[in-house]
């Protein structure tokens, strides 16, 4: 570069004043590049706020005494499930140290997973339903390997407190054998017997013809106490087997389910048996009386394969004798084989008076002469449809016949088919319904596991999910509303925190108030 005589240089640089002026004067544009957000942590994460926030504080301290210019930052970080392991890098020195994002021991610091999967089953959802709730709020889910081995630790939690409750030396099981000896029902060789309540159920929905469920679960629940005795899962289904059938090879070694391989409908039938046949040996009694639904498979099974199965007597739940009657007569109303002049009377109103008279005339005659009962039960229909010549006072008090539509139904034809339809289904069990029994109790276990199995609406039969479930139930039948904490004190070595120790006596004082209202 040449410079002319005329200019000047200026005294720092071998640039003309002129020149080092333009420099100084020309604009410079700056653009700022957002700097991209850090990718170490990724998502939101469940962390003990205090717990973190004081170790980081301490760490940082620490550090600082020997490298007083370092500062840590965060280097990386190992995820185990929701549980996650940070590590700190000085930026000055490269010293590394690490702080979990849960308090207390590896194996304390890591039940937020054990949590995490125990709410699942609480919940009655699954995996793929976890796994988006937790997604959606952009905090990384367990795997399912993970989730798979919690699950089986959970399963083993539950089925420990739920068998020592059934044993002999357990609760129900003790109750139920004093207050049989306390009132004397003893049978001939002194073995206290008991009456007991039956009920069975399936993985997934029936309705009334798809039985073909892979897994069914059945209960048996003491009278007395009203707690389970014995609770079975039969599955005809293994994933693992399955696949490697599939595959013309040999299954792995695995821990197998499958423990049945007849058909869906007699599952119920072979629980039930099984426990009748365990019943000395678990609780030292006979199962003498079964309140059940209308299942005659079970009472024949028991009959076969239990030592003192030509003993037992069945009790009927009068509620599922009282709906089948029901069922029954809507077919008939819907029948269009019969005249329409006839089924006019069948309506829905005459229906529920039809099922209302049978349950009075049940109740009325309860523990007394089974051919009273039948005579009620037969007299039924002629009081709903206005005779009223051989009513019992006890549930009728109309005086005359000024309604009576029996001869113009009995003209029609459809008066003889609601009769036959209740000697059918009603009359001819008159000796079991004597004992004005239901099978609510069994009832309200199926509900239960209704709920913890989600609806029976998906698929929950892989890898012994359905027997978690039904321990679970078990637990929450046998314990009560607040049975998450004592089985939590009973699994776990710390103690239930303070929100799940709030929301369960919220759940217990519900509980309650419905209860009595």
């Amino acid at each position: 570069m040449s410079i002319s005589p005329d200019e000047q240089l200026h005294e720092f640089s071998f640039i003309s004043q002129e020149e080092y002026n333009e420099v100084n004067e020309h604009i410079i544009e700056v653009e700022r590049t957002p700097r991209p957000d850090s990718t170490v942590i990724q998502g939101n994460k469940i962390v003990d706020l205090e717990y973190a926030t004081e170790i980081c504080m301490e760490l940082q301290f620490k550090h600082s005494q020997r490298c007083t210019l370092g500062l840590l930052k965060v280097h990386r970080e190992i995820c185990n499930g929701l549980v996650s392991t940070i590590v700190f890098c000085c930026n000055m020195c490269n010293f590394q140290t690490k702080c979990r994002t849960q308090k207390g021991t590896e194996e304390i610091g890591l039940q937020l997973n054990y949590a995490c999967v125990w709410a699942t089953f609480s919940g009655g959802t699954t995996f793929k339903t976890m796994t988006e709730f937790l997604s959606i709020m952009n905090i990384p889910s367990l795997s399912y390997r993970m989730y798979h081995k919690l699950e089986l630790k959970l399963a083993n939690d539950w089925k420990k407190p739920l068998w020592g409750s059934m044993e002999e030396a357990g609760i129900a099981g003790k109750e139920e054998y004093d207050n049989a000896v306390a009132t004397n029902a003893l049978d001939v060789d002194g073995v206290p017997w008991i009456t007991v309540y039956l009920d069975g159920g399936w993985s997934h929905r029936s309705y009334g013809h798809n039985y073909n469920a892979a897994s069914g679960v059945a209960v048996i629940i003491g009278k007395h106490t009203g707690k389970i005795l014995f609770l079975g899962v039969r599955n005809k289904y293994c994933c693992v087997c399955a696949k490697a059938e599939k595959k013309g090879e040999e299954p792995h070694e695995h821990l197998c389910f499958k423990n049945w391989n007849g058909s869906s409908g007699a599952m119920e039938a072979d629980i039930i048996s099984e426990g009748f046949r365990e019943s000395i040996k678990m609780h030292g009694l006979k199962y003498w009386h079964f309140i059940a639904d209308g299942d005659s498979s079970v009472h024949a099974k028991i009959q076969q394969t239990v030592p003192y199965g030509n003993e037992v007597r069945k009790i009927a739940c009068k509620n599922h004798i009282i709906k089948n009657y029901g069922t029954a007569l809507y077919k008939l109303k819907n029948d269009t084989t019969i005249a329409a002049a006839g089924r006019k009377y069948l309506t829905v109103n005459a229906i529920k008076d039809l099922e209302n008279i049978g349950t009075k005339a049940i109740y009325i005659n309860a523990h007394g002469d089974v051919d009273n009962l039948k005579t009620d039960l037969e007299n039924g229909p002629y009081h709903v449809f206005g005779n009223h010549l051989t009513c019992n006072p006890l549930y009728c008090q109309c005086i005359g016949d000024f309604s009576n539509k029996v001869a113009e139904m009995e003209i029609a034809g459809i008066f003889n088919r609601i009769t036959t339809v209740l000697q059918r289904i009603v009359v001819s069990q008159g000796h079991k319904l004597i004992d004005n029994e239901t099978n609510n109790r069994a009832e309200m276990f199926m509900s239960l596991l209704c709920k913890f199995n989600a609806g029976k609406r998906l698929n929950t039969i892989q890898k012994g999910s359905l027997q978690t479930r039904a321990y679970l139930s078990g637990l929450r039948y046998n314990k009560g509303a607040d049975w998450q904490s004592s089985t939590w004190l009973d699994s776990r070595p710390t103690v239930p925190g303070t929100a799940f120790q709030s929301f369960v006596r919220k759940c217990k004082k519900r509980r309650e108030y419905d209860s009595c209202t």
